[in-house]
């Protein structure tokens, strides 16, 4: 799993990243948020790697914007474990 999609996935294994997410327009907002609670990067990897995917990662910030994941959205995503190629163009495994 590369980083961006690490980071995306622990987006959305932590509450308090799925709150902030959902009220931010795009990966500058996110991490600008998350700044101010002295949040520099999650899963090992800080938001300001150059290995990370932008493009990618506003793109899934703005499709959590103002979404409230249920239970039975949570399968979309994982598949049963299954890797699942999502609706932002990233693998998810």
């Amino acid at each position: 799993m590369n980083k961006t999609s690490k980071i995306m996935q622990r987006i959305l294994q932590v509450e308090n990243f799925q709150n902030v997410a959902c009220v931010c327009a795009n990966w500058k907002e996110f991490t600008e948020e998350l700044s101010e609670w002295g949040v520099y990067g999650c899963a090992k990897i800080d938001f300001d790697d150059e290995d990370l995917d932008v493009s990618l990662l506003d793109r899934f910030i703005k499709s959590e914007n103002g979404y409230e994941r249920t239970g039975d959205d949570w399968n979309l995503i994982y598949n049963n474990g299954k890797n699942l190629v999502n609706n932002f163009g990233g693998v998810f495994a």
